[in-house]
Order: structure tokens, then C-alpha cells, then sequence
């Protein structure tokens, strides 16, 4: 009897961890209607981080001057 409430207690512990959001998940999709993002220049790659409306950079170069991934 002892066995099968601890193994309902271990399987209700990780039913909750396993549906609790973590910081890492994705947001939920953000409405960017009418947000004015800069221009990026001279950026060969750009992010976008969780909840925002607009990209960074995360690698900035020109293509044109030999600058690539």
C-alpha cells in the first residue's frame, strides 16, 4: 500500500513539473500592430528575443566586405 501511494506521489510531482511553464518557453504571440522597428544596418544576423516586436542583431558586418557566417 505504502509503494503505491509513493509512486502516485512521485507521479503527481512530475506531472507538475512537467506542465509548469518554464522562463525558456515561448510567449504567447505579442501583437506588434503598428510598432516601429529600427533599421538594422550593416547586420548579417538577426534575432528575435522572446516577447519582443522587434529583431537585434547578433552579428553585424557587411556581406559585401568578405563579412559572413
Amino acid at each position: 500500500m505504502l509503494l503505491q501511494e509513493s509512486a502516485g506521489v512521485w507521479l503527481a510531482l512530475a506531472l507538475v513539473t512537467a506542465l509548469t511553464p518554464s522562463p525558456s518557453m515561448a510567449v504567447p504571440w505579442q501583437d506588434c500592430t503598428g510598432a516601429e522597428c529600427p533599421l538594422l544596418e550593416n547586420c548579417i544576423e538577426e534575432a528575435l528575443e522572446p516577447g519582443a516586436c522587434c529583431a537585434t542583431c547578433v552579428q553585424q558586418g557587411c556581406a559585401c566586405e568578405g563579412y559572413q557566417y
